[in-house]
């Protein structure tokens, strides 16, 4: 996990951010804003939190709102901030929703001791009509809404779940005051519950064991209530924590862990179920490289170890993705998707190895061997289905190669690649091959010219051939910083075989960072390749492979 909790002094209220005390530090968790009600006929004060890779993309994200956020907003972000990007959880957006007359009007009915009660349809009126309306048209925000409720506000965020059902797809109570006015939100959530059959929702309920009597009391009665009446889709849990009072603080932790967990395959499959039309349905890009399918393919927590290698009818897409932890062992999964009926497919796990790339014509995927690490192996399609693996036994044949990554194809199947070079003199050793396809066996590989490979301990990788062997692209790391480890180079090939001195793609493709793995999509229209954002977050960037064209030119006028 990536951060650590905090413990939190004091929250204190400044005009624009809300931020935590710690000695004399400030650190900035999110923002005070206010907007104007008619149904209050006032403005309303809300505090938002937007996660950290928020300004890095594009991508939209769930929003969990907070009730009561005077004195739960901090644990809430804490919680969310800790669980950001573990295990593909999502950053969240969060929405302090603030009581503006103490907490009576979390109440939907009234309290003779507490003035400000009985307003709680009208609290819920705002929400639903111009919170979550504000929220959605001024942040990049998904269909997924999280309410999470704390002891009052907890009876009241189950009022909202059986009064607005609709609203918000998951709920977290801690302790919830259900026993509050004769158990009237309970009462009503026993009539809710009787009257229907389907409950597409998840609900988190914790409290604890020497909490409230209006809580311990009710508590028993609610969950039998989920027990004995079962209801379709409907996921939900209670803990029941000991030696714990009123509103545990680990709370918001649970509930969303719980959350996801039991969102994970539903929630996904919504997320991608929008998705249609060639390469997603992107939007094309130009000559700037732009992030290709943000929260699709290239996810802020991993890895994308390569560009993605499509089929050539589009239907069909292949590629590596690494989520790598301090002090752990990366996860190296080979993912994919499918276009059926013009909708794609959620990502899925294969159980193929590392480095997948599909031939030409779509009918075999070649990948690196899981168990077998550095060697080639392959599967072919029959039918729809694709068949057991199996091995192209170069390295058997070719040991003093010792290994074969970064696999590329021509037309014709010559293969270039990347492999170990005794003596070279390059970054350890590695050195791009070709091997030509030869009576359906490979030849012996060749190393390619030191124009390509240039050696004083220089690093050149990631190669992709073109699919009529006219040009190479590759990573190498000549003529850069110090802390730029590759920029995209092309080499052009004559008519003899012979290749021409690489040059750079320009500052519009190679930055000051790294970037590596080029390949161009099977139609010819566009350039992928890597480029590192952030440690730990290496995304594929896109952009119009009219440059290739351009260089040619120059190339061939020179």
């Amino acid at each position: 996990m990536k951060k650590s909790l905090l413990s939190i002094l004091a929250i204190l209220f400044c005009s624009q951010y809300i931020v935590f005390s710690q000695t004399n530090d400030e650190i900035t968790i999110g923002q005070k804003i206010h907007i104007d009600s008619e149904v209050y006929g006032d403005s309303r004060e809300l505090f938002i939190s937007l996660p950290s890779d928020y300004n890095d993309s594009l991508k939209n994200h769930p929003v969990l709102y907070v009730l009561f956020p005077e004195w739960s907003f901090e644990r809430a972000q804490s919680a969310a901030g800790y669980l950001e990007g573990y295990k593909g959880f999502p950053g969240l957006i969060l929405v302090g929703l603030c009581n503006e007359d103490g907490w009576g009007e979390v109440f939907p009915f009234k309290v003779d001791r507490i003035p400000t009660s009985g307003g709680g349809n009208k609290f819920l009126n705002f929400i639903s009509n111009e919170a979550i309306p504000f929220v959605e048209s001024n942040y990049r925000t998904d269909t997924l809404r999280i309410l999470a409720g704390f002891s009052n506000s907890a009876m009241f965020a189950t009022y909202a779940m059986i009064h607005e059902p609709d609203l918000f797809h998951s709920f977290i109570l801690s302790s919830p005051m259900l026993g509050w006015g004769e158990n009237y939100v309970l009462n009503e959530a026993i009539d809710f519950f009787d009257s229907i059959q389907n409950f597409d929702k998840t609900l988190y309920v914790i409290y604890g064991e020497n909490d409230y009597s209006s809580v311990i009391s009710t508590m028993p009665e609610f969950e039998s209530l989920l027990q004995e009446k079962p209801h379709k889709n409907f996921d939900w849990k209670m803990d029941l924590l000991k030696n714990e009072g009123h509103v545990p603080y680990i709370d918001v932790y649970n509930g969303l862990a719980y959350t996801f967990e039991k969102l994970k395959i539903k929630y996904f499959e919504k997320l991608f179920s929008d998705l249609k039309g060639d390469y997603f349905g992107q939007i094309p890009p130009g000559e700037t490289p732009v992030i290709f399918a943000p929260g699709i393919i290239s996810a802020d927590s991993t890895v994308e170890h390569g560009a993605p290698s499509f089929s050539p009818n589009g239907n069909e897409v292949f590629w590596q993705s690494n989520y790598r932890q301090s002090g752990r062992e990366t996860q190296i999964k080979c993912m994919t998707m499918r276009r059926n009926n013009n909708k794609w497919t959620a990502p899925e796990i294969t159980p193929h190895g590392n480095g997948p790339v599909l031939s030409h014509d779509g009918n075999k995927l070649y990948f690196n061997s899981k168990e077998n690490k550095g060697t080639i192996s392959y599967i072919e399609k029959e039918g729809e289905e694709w068949s057991d693996p199996k091995n192209l036994d170069l390295i058997a044949r070719f040991p003093d190669l010792k290994f074969a990554y970064n696999l590329s194809f021509t037309k014709t199947g010559t293969l270039y690649f990347l492999g170990y070079a005794e003596e070279l003199e390059t970054m350890n050793n590695y050195g791009i091959y070709r091997s030509e396809l030869m009576n359906g066996e490979y030849a012996k590989p060749e190393l390619l010219p030191s124009n390509i490979n240039t050696q004083e301990g220089l690093l050149n990788w990631t190669p992709f051939i073109a699919p009529d062997e006219s040009y190479l692209l590759f990573s190498s790391n000549r003529n850069t910083s110090e802390t730029d480890y590759g920029d995209i180079y092309i080499s052009f090939r004559n008519v003899e075989g012979n290749w021409a001195d690489p040059v750079k793609l320009g500052n519009g493709i190679n930055s000051d960072k790294q970037e590596r793995y080029p390949a161009i999509s099977p139609d010819g229209k566009y350039l992928f390749f890597t480029r590192w954002i952030t440690r730990g977050n290496e995304d594929v960037l896109w952009v119009n492979a009219d440059i290739i064209e351009k260089l040619r030119e120059k190339n061939t006028e020179k």
